[in-house]
């Protein structure tokens, strides 16, 4: 496939952004677009669609722990508690790979925090930050520079630090991290 001739790379052929900045969507069976509404039908190479997503965390359900919990002012614990709610584990998945593969590893995390949890007598898990607090936390959430992860930065917990988030790890580490014990 080659552009016409004359045909100018800037700025619609040049993106703003480096590989694996933003996901990419595929769709291995090609069934997107299969039809138009109108009944025409498409047999293009590729097609960029706009999602116009925003972010929203735990479904934008307020929380509360004797008061209102204010959730974007929070830090994420191995992927998938918030800092200071008991009792609250949430899927999260990988940004550069499948998601579901990142809500996969949680799941396991979570079933091991529970037997943890069992095996100890503990009741209630709260994830808390250390004595140096938020000193010692770095953000690695949101590494993308997708508009909707920019804008949607201020609706969620932050990543936590490569101690105590899982960030954005990929399958490759977040698998050995698992076999490992994955710090509970």
């Amino acid at each position: 496939m080659h552009l016409p001739k004359g045909t100018m790379m800037e700025p619609d052929w040049v993106p703003s952004y480096n590989p694996w900045e933003q996901r990419l969507c595929t769709s291995p069976d090609a069934d997107f677009f299969l039809g138009l509404k109108t009944g025409k039908t498409l047999h293009p190479d590729i097609i960029v669609t706009a999602t116009g997503l925003r972010l929203c965390f735990a479904g934008a359900v307020a929380m509360s722990v004797d008061v209102k919990v204010d959730s974007s002012s929070k830090y994420i614990w191995k992927g998938m508690m918030v800092q200071d709610l008991p009792n609250m584990a949430f899927p999260s998945g990988y940004l550069h790979s499948s998601w579901t593969l990142g809500t996969d590893a949680t799941a396991v995390m979570a079933c091991r925090l529970i037997k943890h949890m069992q095996a100890q007598n503990i009741s209630a898990p709260v994830p808390r930050l250390s004595l140096g607090g938020k000193e010692d936390m770095e953000d690695n959430s949101c590494q993308m520079s997708s508009t909707y992860m920019r804008h949607g930065k201020s609706a969620v917990p932050e990543g936590g630090g490569v101690v105590g988030g899982r960030g954005g790890r990929g399958i490759i580490c977040g698998r050995r991290l698992l076999r490992r014990g994955g710090g509970i």
